[in-house]
């Protein structure tokens, strides 16, 4: 947030916040071409430096108290200059669904979807969580399935289904893949960067890393 402008006249208020000319993370003009002439979203050492970003963007909205729960790559906003130089970062956008537990505030009502589905966990599918989704570690699974897109060939969370399947049975085919399916392993990227993306996909949530155990592994 950089200013407000409380207009009587207009009675509007108008909010000016930083430019982020990159637009979301996992735009065309982001990506790089393979060596068989496709799309990959990025370098490992690219989107290792994007996700230790995206790492603190979460780690500090959690040290305010505040949960994002719709961590995804469309809600990362890449930024190209930083004081005028040409230096690419991203940051976390969109917290019209978050909630700020340290205040016990309720931003949304009880019953309203939460997140999206190849990102969300499957509490967010659950209707007794549903608008309901307090764990901060829900947010991890998020973060996960948004690392698994940035590191991976198909540039999507482990989760998602084909993009012909018909709309009435996507989010099913979703859910069962949240429930049921464990995500390989990313190929070609390091193991330690593997095992620790695929230890956020933890579906149990009394087993899932905190944002603390995140920071340090990343």
């Amino acid at each position: 947030l950089k200013g407000v402008i409380d207009d009587p006249g207009a009675k509007k208020i108008f909010i000016i916040q930083e430019l982020l000319s990159g637009g979301c993370l996992m735009n065309d003009d982001m990506t790089s071409s393979g060596n068989k002439g496709g799309k990959i979203p990025f370098s490992n050492v690219l989107a290792r430096k994007y996700f230790r970003n995206l790492i603190k963007g979460v780690h500090y909205l959690h040290s305010l108290g505040i949960i994002h729960r719709d961590i995804k790559p469309e809600n990362i906003l890449v930024k190209r200059e930083v004081n005028g130089r040409k230096k690419l970062t991203v940051k976390v956008c969109d917290v019209g669904i978050a909630k700020d537990l340290s205040a016990g505030e309720q931003l949304t009502r009880l019953g309203d979807v939460v997140a999206t589905f190849p990102y969300a966990s499957k509490e967010a599918f659950e209707k007794k969580y549903f608008g309901d989704v307090r764990d901060f570690r829900r947010d991890v699974f998020s973060l996960g399935a948004t690392a698994y897109a940035i590191f991976s060939s198909t540039g999507k969370s482990p989760f998602d289904v084909d993009d012909k399947t018909p709309p009435h049975l996507r989010d099913m085919q979703i859910y069962g893949k949240v429930m049921k399916y464990n995500p390989l392993p990313i190929e070609s990227i390091p193991e330690e960067i593997n095992r620790g993306i695929l230890h956020m996909l933890e579906k149990d949530v009394s087993k899932a890393p905190d944002m603390n155990w995140v920071v340090q592994q990343f």
